[in-house]
């Protein structure tokens, strides 16, 4: 399973990645999408993870509206502080997004999630088509934003950076 570390440092590849960030933003700003939540479900998806996002959903809500302020009033403040000020705003945010994800690892850690062993096994359920769809993201966008997370963790993943087992065989969705 994933540490702390690992995922913070995956995390932040796979929103490095081309178009990720601005399609994760603006599945935040549209539909309320948790970007940590997306980025979790999206590494254990490529590698054929059959839980509920629901439980992790759960387990985020307390820093969800602490989140969401902060991110708030850091945009509106933006052209208002010294560069520095800003640079510790953005830190205490960044601690609080890390905070998001020990949450959700531990919510992972609690439930029964299932790795097909076998090519044969049947393909998962889409977990992030799921999540996605119970946020309100239409079907393009939705079929837009699993296809380039996907797409960008199957990367992340080949290049050999997470401790996940490996990738099972079939369409994750």
């Amino acid at each position: 399973m994933l540490t702390a570390n690992e995922f913070w440092e995956l995390s932040q590849s796979l929103y490095a990645a081309p178009a990720v960030q601005s399609a994760c933003l603006l599945a935040q700003h549209q539909h309320g999408a948790e970007v940590n939540l997306l980025l979790l479900l999206a590494l254990l998806q490529t590698r054929g993870w059959r839980g509920d996002y629901r439980p992790l959903l759960y387990a985020a809500a307390p820093l969800l509206p602490v989140l969401q302020d902060l991110r708030l009033l850091r945009r509106a403040l933006k052209p208002k502080l010294a560069p520095s000020d800003y640079a510790r705003l953005l830190t205490h945010e960044l601690s609080l997004e890390r905070q998001m994800q020990q949450r959700l690892l531990a919510a992972l850690e609690a439930q029964p999630g299932v790795y097909p062993a076998t090519a044969d096994r049947q393909t998962p359920a889409c977990v992030l088509a799921d999540y996605l769809g119970s946020i309100g993201v239409t079907t393009p966008q939705r079929q837009d934003l699993i296809a380039l997370l996907l797409a960008q963790a199957s990367i992340i993943h080949t290049a050999g950076r997470t401790s996940l087992p490996p990738l099972s065989e079939g369409s994750p969705c």
